[in-house]
């Protein structure tokens, strides 16, 4: 990975044990055995950001941490146990509302689906607060059905059958993801707003609303009025066609958390950040999203430089992909998020989210912790590349295939910018792994 000059990694550790090396069979019956390997503890890194830095921080008072945990990455649990005990709400995807043959239906995750969640819920003994996210699936759904006759329809399901689910899964109350009606009429989304929220409020429920910085119903309306947490998303999400873009330019993340502090206030915004990478592949109008140990194999794979753009806290790489076109990346790391922080503080933001667990760079824990505590941030927390919170399959069937690291390094450079508030990196080689 390259910043103009400004790389952070160094070395891997010769004797450290890649959990997931870049090359790699795994069944899922293996998993957990496989990941037995590991030498270090998870939680080791967690207190590298708390040490002497030459960058003064603002202290963030009450700093509260919110993580979205989607089940469509079946690694993104691992997040949970590296996370440094930072997290204190939990956005998981477990309510799904679907509009089949004219009536709503809702499903909810596995018991085997939440099992690893509620495990970690358990291990820290009621330190975390649970908000389902209530996502809509719109694809299938009579297309004669008005706004106003699917609006009706979607809020006599979260009438009767949202506040029973929410009750057996234990939570604490639920978040409201506006993104299927970003194109909806004003009167039908107050009307779905509002009888959520008064549906959750009469029971006692924490009621929250998602929105995008980027599209209307934030930009248009002021639906977020009387809910407990509003979780803004400041990030940019690809859509089909879009041009290959950085996620989150500092220009505008610092414009839209001064607006978005003025218009809703500190002790119930969220400010989510992104943490995945968009790949634009040529020949494909739909951008695909990526978690960071995967750019960071394809990296590996292609011999390809990730370049860090200062300007808009991002990395950007271009390879071949496995169909043989080019694919260029935009992706948050670690350095990015150093930033973003500095910008959260700066902005007067005391409570971000880390949006999405497993698609991470897992060097921004470290980073979050410190955030949380309001201690300075050392950049020594940014310096080492770790995949250690993904797995990657190749190949097919039932056999694991246990593999070693080999002896490649990553190439570091220890400069930085003059402000202290951009870092990169320069990936030269990662650790190549081998047979046992």
């Amino acid at each position: 990975m390259f910043i103009d000059g400004i790389p952070y990694v160094k070395p891997a550790l010769a004797n450290q044990v890649s959990l997931i090396p870049a090359r790699a069979t795994i069944d899922s019956e293996a998993i957990d055995n496989h990941y037995s390997v590991e030498t270090v503890n998870p939680t080791s890194n967690c207190n590298i950001a708390h040490g002497e830095n030459q960058h003064e921080s603002v202290l963030v008072p009450q700093a509260r941490i919110v993580a979205h945990l989607p089940i469509t990455v079946e690694w993104s649990h691992l997040s949970l146990n590296r996370s440094c005990q930072a997290i204190d709400v939990l956005v998981p995807d477990w309510v799904t509302i679907t509009l089949q043959d004219g009536q709503p239906n809702t499903e909810v995750a596995s018991k085997d689906t939440r099992m690893a969640a509620e495990e970690y819920f358990a291990g820290r003994n009621g330190e975390i607060t649970v908000l389902p996210r209530i996502q809509f699936d719109m694809s299938v759904y009579d297309r004669s059905l008005s706004e106003r006759a699917i609006t009706a329809k979607l809020s006599r399901a979260m009438e009767s059958q949202i506040v029973t689910e929410l009750i057996s899964l234990n939570a604490h109350g639920a978040c409201l993801d506006l993104e299927p009606f970003t194109g909806w009429e004003a009167a039908n989304l107050f009307r779905l707003v509002n009888d959520f929220k008064s549906n959750l409020q009469d029971v006692g429920f924490r009621t929250c609303i998602i929105m995008n910085a980027t599209r209307r119903p934030w930009l248009s309306f002021d639906l977020e009025k009387g809910f407990d947490q509003v979780i803004l998303k400041a990030f940019y999400e690809p859509w089909i066609g879009s041009a290959p873009t950085p996620l989150s330019r500092n220009d505008w993340l610092a414009e839209t958390v001064k607006t978005a502090m003025a218009r809703v206030g500190g002790e119930r915004l969220t400010v989510a950040l992104g943490n995945f990478a968009a790949s634009w592949e040529d020949g494909s109008p739909i951008p695909k999203k990526l978690s960071y140990g995967e750019v960071i194999a394809n990296v590996s794979r292609s011999d390809a430089e990730l370049h860090f753009a200062a300007e808009a806290s991002g990395s950007f790489t271009k390879y071949q992909s496995i169909n043989r076109r080019q694919e260029k990346v935009w992706m948050n790391d670690a350095a990015s998020m150093f930033n973003n922080l500095e910008i959260m503080k700066d902005g007067g933001a005391s409570s971000i989210g880390v949006w999405s667990l497993g698609y991470e760079d897992p060097g921004i824990w470290p980073l979050i912790s410190a955030f949380k505590s309001g201690l300075p941030t050392a950049t020594q927390a940014i310096e080492t590349i770790s995949l250690n919170n993904f797995v990657q399959y190749v190949g097919k069937g039932p056999s694991t295939s246990y593999l070693r690291e080999g002896e490649s390094w990553i190439s570091p450079s220890q400069d930085k910018c003059p402000d202290g508030a951009d870092y990169g990196t320069k990936l030269r080689l990662l650790p190549n792994s081998i047979s046992d």
